[in-house]
């Protein structure tokens, strides 16, 4: 279980959740293969922005390319996944952070949502608030991560 950020391109006449749904909804959970990634020279060009802006802002990052996307993880103690397959990503962040580390994990995902929104055009949207990423509410970001972390510390473990 993680909290997700996504990122995705709005549908004409949408919004970002209006979109999300359509995306969901082309989804085959019975098949188990993803569809190969056909990255273009501009979704590569994009995504070596990222990386570039990544590691300037957080330091060494590990990167690796698989049939479905690419994957950029920050190292250190704060860690999270980005997915890209060009003409979408994902944010994956474990819940394994309470109080202050929960505000600096979602500080620097949001952080990287906003170099993807700014390299791509995608737009980032925060599925657990119900807010696009650009808004930069930290605090609903943090409340309800820290709510989920306390409700699994108490009924998970």
């Amino acid at each position: 279980m993680t909290y997700d950020v996504y990122l995705v391109r709005r549908l004409p006449g949408r919004t970002l959740p209006e979109t999300l749904e359509a995306l969901n909804e082309q989804y085959d959970p019975d098949d188990d293969e993803l569809p190969p990634t056909r990255l273009t020279t501009g979704h590569r060009a994009a995504w070596d922005r990222i990386v570039g802006r990544a590691t300037e802002e957080f330091g060494p990052v590990d990167v690796e390319e698989f049939p479905s996307g690419l994957t950029l993880r920050p190292r250190g103690p704060h860690a999270f996944q980005l997915d890209y397959d060009g003409e979408s990503a994902q944010i994956y962040i474990p819940y394994h952070y309470a109080a202050e580390e929960a505000v600096a994990v979602l500080t620097k995902a949001y952080r990287l949502a906003r170099v993807v929104e700014e390299e791509t055009g995608l737009e980032g949207y925060d599925a657990q608030t119900d807010r696009p990423t650009a808004e930069n509410d930290m605090a609903s970001a943090v409340a309800q991560f820290t709510g989920i972390v306390r409700w699994m510390a108490e009924n998970l473990l």
